[in-house]
């Protein structure tokens, strides 16, 4: 090789050299980056599992925990009572939506502060109305545009007086149907109806159908697996497993079954109780009877024999044998019985019936003869694979409870209208600085103190608290914000991980390259060297 090829190749070997150098220095900065980057996602992702949201538990008793929301509080229903939880600022105006903020607006209502009246509630009612936040129709019932007389307002209402009853509604959530029940149940609710009146007598007889007389009719029965001997009530049949276990064969049982079906479709009289589950089925189906609007003039009299029937016809169906008759635990037939719609029955033990299933199936078959079949609902054979309307908890049923001055739905939103009136009568309003209706929102500027909330006291005034004072706002852990930084932090990772393994191969070529440039750069250095000396020795000779 001459001197100058010689020369030119030294020159490129070491400015490839030279990059590839500078190229891994460039790829350890980028290792180093990739570091701090997984130290960042690694902290942020610590701090996610301590994340925590803030939820409704109030007046649901349904086990369905609820993500907090400004519609939850500040909005009329079954959630809250139909009393409000108002969002406050820390000088305790009421923190007002865009649209409750346009009917204050609309109604003339002061931000600071003001005096209530009747022609004033009026206003901020129909106001509500034309933005939305109530119908035109319940605006004019409370109003009295149709005619009927306006609904009672009281300046005290969230200040000291009396509060409406919420317990009776004409249409209502299971879980309101419970509290309905429990109410009626509970003899300080009857206290308050005059012993002579016939409200009270009304109440009495009601609570009396409600509750089932534990006396050995029914045969054993037992409550949650357990052997219960104290009366049991319709509460316990919607919210327990209450299973019956009488002596009677399963031949026997599946016929008597199936003969009432045949009598009952020529009659639809009254159920004969002359067995233990006979009994049982005529004391649910009298209840059912009181409590469902159920006369001749009704199509919820052609719904209450259908369900009935069907449900009387679909328990014979799913009767079968369980278990060998000498060693099969009671407690085994039980949880097998709590998971049937129908009978079991052990030839050493006798029949096994669950009561509570007996009570989701009628209301099931009763909600799909209203409704019809597209609703959803339906019984099988297993409890397990049913899709029972019982498990709804948005599913209004309405009853026939004795008549009372607070049974329209109205009268609870009126009653919910004005403490909300007086409150930003007393106190004044503003807007929320952001979107309070947005739950991130909300749930933040309650946790930093932006915002509070005021609730209903024992002694029918409105408190501002801490967030969780008023016993429905609670503090949870937030999985779906940790199983969203999990998920978050996994793809970072890899991503990083990605990056740092393709650097590092790169990093490998590149050491791999430099090695292999550097034995070149030595050799045709020394070529060079040569060349040179021969130059030197060829003119000096």
């Amino acid at each position: 090789m001459g001197l100058a090829a010689s020369q030119a190749r030294f020159l490129a070997i070491t400015a490839r050299k030279a990059d590839c150098e500078y190229r891994s220095m460039a790829i350890a900065q980028e290792k180093l980056s990739i570091t701090r980057e997984l130290s960042k996602v690694t902290e942020e992702y610590q701090k996610a599992l301590d994340a925590t949201k803030l939820v409704w538990d109030g007046e649901t008793e349904d086990g369905i925990i609820y993500d907090l929301s400004y519609d939850i509080m500040m909005s009329p229903s079954e959630l809250n009572g139909y009393s409000p939880f108002l969002v406050t600022n820390k000088t305790g105006q009421i923190v007002l939506s865009e649209q409750l903020a346009k009917a204050c607006e609309a109604a003339g209502l002061d931000p600071v502060s003001g005096t209530g009246s009747l022609d004033g509630r009026n206003r901020f009612v129909e106001a509500l109305a034309s933005v939305g936040y109530i119908s035109g129709t319940v605006a004019d019932v409370i109003t009295g545009a149709t005619g009927e007389g306006t609904i009672e307002w009281s300046d005290k209402a969230g200040f000291g007086g009396q509060m409406l009853d919420k317990s009776v509604a004409q249409a209502m959530t299971l879980p309101t149907m419970v509290n309905y029940f429990e109410n009626v149940l509970d003899p300080a609710f009857r206290e308050q109806f005059d012993p002579n009146s016939e409200q009270y007598t009304k109440y009495n007889d009601l609570a009396t159908k409600l509750t089932f007389t534990n006396d050995g009719t029914y045969g054993t029965v037992y409550k949650n697996g357990s052997k219960y001997t104290e009366d049991f009530t319709i509460v316990d049949l919607l919210t327990s497993n209450v299973t019956i276990n009488f002596n009677m064969n399963e031949t026997d049982f599946v016929k008597a079954l199936k003969d009432l079906v045949k009598d009952r479709s020529a009659t639809e009289g009254a159920i004969d109780g002359s067995n233990a589950a006979m009994s049982a089925l005529a004391d649910i189906s009298n209840l059912f009877r009181a409590v469902l609007p159920v006369d001749a003039q009704t199509e919820e009299t052609q719904a209450f024999e259908f369900a009935l029937n069907e449900t009387i016809q679909q328990i014979a169906d799913n009767t079968d044998s369980y278990g060998s008759p000498l060693n099969t635990p009671t407690d085994e037939i039980l949880t097998e019985a709590n998971n049937q719609n129908g009978g079991i029955h052990n030839n050493r033990k006798g029949m096994f019936i669950s009561l509570s299933n007996m009570v989701e199936m009628f209301l099931t078959n009763y909600a799909i003869a209203l409704g019809g079949y597209e609703s959803g609902y339906y019984n099988s054979i297993k409890a397990s694979e049913s899709n029972f309307v019982t498990n709804d908890y948005n599913y209004m049923y309405v009853m026939n409870q004795p008549e009372s001055v607070y049974e329209e739905k109205e009268m609870m939103i009126a009653d919910f209208i004005n403490v909300l009136y007086n409150n930003i009568c007393n106190h004044g309003w503003t807007r929320s600085s952001g979107d309070v209706t947005d739950n991130d929102y909300l749930q933040n500027a309650l946790k930093n103190g932006q915002y509070f909330i005021s609730s209903l006291n024992t002694d029918m005034y409105y408190y501002q608290d801490h967030y969780t004072a008023n016993g429905c706002v609670g503090e949870v852990t937030n999985d779906e914000a940790i199983t969203l930084a999990e998920s978050e932090y996994t793809i970072q990772k890899n991503k990083l991980n990605y990056k740092e393994e393709t650097l590092d191969i790169e990093m490998k070529n590149l050491d791999l390259e430099i090695s292999a440039l550097t034995t070149e750069y030595d050799t045709v250095k020394s070529m060079i060297s040569k060349n040179v000396e021969k130059v030197f020795t060829m003119f000096n000779s």
